[in-house]
């Protein structure tokens, strides 16, 4: 199965039995993710690209 990047929310310190790095990302299979994904713990959206991107059509508006 093909590995992809998660993106570690704050407050979670462990993911799929391991440390989260300082990156804050890790690469999982969808299989691995699924637990953490349902409880919210991961996203597949980096949260900071995120707020920037939304902070960005705020200015448009």
């Amino acid at each position: 199965m093909k590995k992809k990047t998660f993106f570690v929310l704050k407050g979670v310190d462990a993911v799929n039995g391991q440390r989260v790095p300082r990156s804050r990302k890790v690469r999982l299979t969808e299989t691995q993710a699924m637990y953490d994904l349902s409880l919210g713990r991961l996203s597949r959206i980096d949260p900071k690209a995120a707020k920037a991107e939304a902070g960005t059509r705020e200015a448009e508006s």
